[in-house]
């Protein structure tokens, strides 16, 4: 799972990097935080739902019109896991 920081409107923004593209990672489930902070803060209460919700994503069990934020152009802050 790839995840990063992008500014969205000035303010930081969780999201999935699949392929190239972003994904805002509380358009595709409300039950996810918005920010990087909110993800580790509530770690052990979020971490399942990401990985299905980027395996939903990914399966296009999700669909991804409304949650493709952007290709990547510049390098976001990246977190790997």
């Amino acid at each position: 799972m790839k995840l990063v920081t992008y500014a969205n409107g000035g303010q930081p923004q969780l999201a999935f990097c699949i392929n190239d593209k972003l994904y805002n990672a509380n358009a595709a489930n409300h039950l996810l935080p918005f920010t990087m902070a909110e993800l580790l803060r509530y770690w052990e209460r979020t971490i399942d739902t990401m990985r299905r919700t980027e395996e939903d994503i990914k399966s296009g069990r999700i669909s991804a019109e409304g949650l493709l934020m952007a290709a990547r152009g510049s390098r976001p802050q990246e977190q790997e896991g």
